[in-house]
């Protein structure tokens, strides 16, 4: 599949077996490409913004925030500006 019809996808879990069975499973698809896997919410929110990847695989229990609060479309107002990383630090 060409590169322009690849599908991109982020894992975002905090058990690093998982990340690696996810991302195993995950790129033996030839049309969905892993853009990266981070172990908590708070990184998954930064490189959520920083790679804009079609996809997001969270996990929902994470210490930090979880899947639920990491969703872009549940985040406060003003995450994904620079500045945001003063929000995520008292979600929970």
């Amino acid at each position: 599949m060409s590169k322009s019809n690849t599908i991109t996808v982020l894992v975002v879990d905090d058990h690093p077996v998982v990340r690696d069975g996810l991302r195993a499973i995950i790129s033996s698809e030839p049309d969905l490409e892993i853009v990266g896997d981070v172990g908590t919410g708070c990184e998954g929110v930064d490189a959520y913004f920083a790679l804009r990847p079609a996809v997001v695989v969270m996990d929902l229990l994470l210490p930090d925030i979880g899947g639920a609060e990491g969703y872009p479309a549940n985040l406060p107002a003003g995450v994904g500006r620079p500045d945001h990383r003063a929000h995520h630090r008292g979600w929970r």
